[in-house]
């Protein structure tokens, strides 16, 4: 144990030396153990009842000892506060990224694999551009209707219960998605299209759901880090899953890539069911006072503004998901070539979003990346279309191009939003408390599930009605809503510095998560 020598402590610091030493989620202070102590009234988290981050920071002459915490050093001042110093990844952070990390995989892969091949499977089938949008779209108008759900009762259910349930009903379905080449009729193999898909999104909307509230909880210090981190896997098993799909569909026909992504999953589940530690409980409970609802929450400008944006993002996504085939299909490309372009965005948006949530831990000024991130994705859509009024045709590159703008344009906006919404919501007088991390995830899965429902139906019809290259000017236009709202944001908080809506300005040194208020 390190030891800092004391010689004139006082009955104060001695009663307080003695108490319980509580290591603090927060931020790292830099101090000499010999000449500072910081005075201030101890506040204690609501997860943990560990004390909070330190604010209004008073040096004064004294000293402390510094003790050995298991895989953290906790420094204890004479007041009785405590903080930790910044250390590597424990064992049990390292297994909870290794399970979470198969399962966003695979996740994923289920999600995006019958890309490349299920539209053209559709059309032998009788169905047309609207209904197999349609498909596409009624698994996140389905995510949209229950994380709301989830977020409320999550609490009580038990996030890796949740997490389990999720994992074995998106399994099931995917391999029972893989029988519907068996089916003869045009109704009855969209009818069970959309059955299945509903069943698969009660599963994936849970363990979705789940996964960003213990990131949240587990990683405290590095949550934007962390939760980049795995979306760059998601964003992987995304950008995997039509290449994997259409190998699969070549090598075994419609039934392989779905058989095998569920029973992937349903081994990950299993390993989930031993493996993955049981997330931390609240200790104190809160009382009903306490408890917010998401109308609450979407009063908030800056959270407003995050839903918006997440919504927006993800109709620019379902809109490439439903119809980016056919409109590549003049190139008279194989599934797997389809599958490799397919995957640019998502590979982009799965190599930037690490780099987007390292610098939101570091300079988190949040608003101001999602109005840059509606500007990437419509630059992006002036290239994929290409926009009408440019004097060319589609060409192969360019929308390649414009699809490696989109995916940095999309990680943008997903990784900042989610923290926006977390951080603000805590600024704004919300508990740091799992009931606010299930809110929060809630809320962000329910606006990105509902733009992934929009995108892929309006482009099904759009694509029915006007085409591929004079519907992204539907998708362009919803984009600079959102940079137009966003900038006026921005401009209100600049005038109204004091205002609580300005909130969070946050320290670019600190961690977006320890900025507490005392009530």
């Amino acid at each position: 144990m390190y030891s800092a020598e004391s010689e004139n402590l006082s009955d104060d610091d001695n009663t307080n030396s003695d108490k319980q030493t509580k290591p603090v989620y927060n931020q790292h202070i830099n101090f000499s153990f010999d000449d500072y102590q910081i005075d201030e009234k101890k506040t204690y988290d609501s997860i943990s009842n560990y004390p909070v981050s330190l604010t209004n920071q008073n040096l004064q002459k004294s000293s402390g000892s510094v003790e050995p915490g298991g895989n953290d050093t906790i420094v204890k001042l004479p007041e009785g506060i405590v903080t930790k110093e910044k250390q590597k990844f424990t064992k049990r952070q390292v297994v909870v990224l290794i399970v979470y990390g198969f399962a966003q995989f695979f996740a994923a892969a289920v999600i995006s694999l019958q890309t490349p091949f299920y539209p053209a499977e559709a059309e032998k089938k009788g169905v047309s551009a609207s209904e197999y949008g349609a498909v596409f779209g009624i698994f996140e108008f389905t995510v949209f209707l229950v994380s709301f759900v989830y977020g409320r009762y999550m609490d009580a259910i038990g996030p890796k219960r949740l997490f389990n349930i999720g994992l074995v009903t998106a399994g099931v379905s995917s391999i029972a998605f893989g029988f519907l080449d068996k089916v003869d009729g045009h109704y009855t193999f969209f009818a069970l299209s959309m059955i299945i898909r509903i069943v698969e999104a009660l599963g994936d909307a849970a363990f979705m759901n789940c996964a960003f509230v213990i990131i949240a909880m587990e990683f405290p210090d590095s949550v934007g880090l962390t939760l980049a981190t795995m979306d760059t896997i998601f964003g992987i098993g995304l950008t995997m899953g039509p290449i994997i799909g259409g190998a699969l569909y070549e090598a075994g026909g419609f039934i392989l890539p779905f058989v095998s992504t569920g029973v992937m999953l349903l081994v990950v589940a299993v390993i989930t069911f031993f493996y993955l530690p049981v997330p931390p409980a609240a200790e104190n409970s809160l009382s009903s006072k306490d408890k917010r609802g998401i109308l609450q929450l979407l009063k908030i400008p800056e959270i407003g503004f995050s839903a918006l944006t997440m919504f927006s993002s993800a109709i620019s996504m379902g809109y490439l998901s439903a119809t980016l085939e056919p409109h590549i299909r003049i190139f008279e490309l194989s599934y797997v070539s389809v599958g490799l372009i397919i995957v640019i965005s998502g590979a982009t948006y799965a190599v930037s979003a690490p780099i987007w949530g390292w610098i939101c831990d570091r300079k988190p000024y949040l608003n101001a990346y999602m109005v840059f991130g509606s500007g990437i994705i419509i630059v992006g859509f002036i290239f994929i279309g290409p926009f009408p009024l440019l004097p060319f045709d589609t060409i192969l590159w360019v929308t390649c191009v414009g699809l490696f703008f989109h995916g940095v344009g999309i990680g943008a906006t997903l990784i900042t939003s989610f923290l926006q919404c977390l951080a603000t919501a805590i600024a704004h007088g919300f508990p740091e408390h799992v009931s606010t991390y299930s809110l929060v995830s809630g809320l962000w899965m329910s606006s990105f599930a509902l733009g992934n429902f929009v995108g892929p139906t309006i482009s099904g019809i759009l694509y029915d009605w006007v085409g591929f290259r004079n519907g992204t000017v539907f998708v362009m236009g919803i984009q600079l809503i959102v940079m137009i709202i966003g900038v006026g944001i921005m401009i209100n908080s600049k005038c109204r510095p004091n205002s609580p809506r300005s909130a969070p300005n946050l320290d670019e040194t600190e961690p977006l998560l320890t900025k507490k208020h005392t009530h």
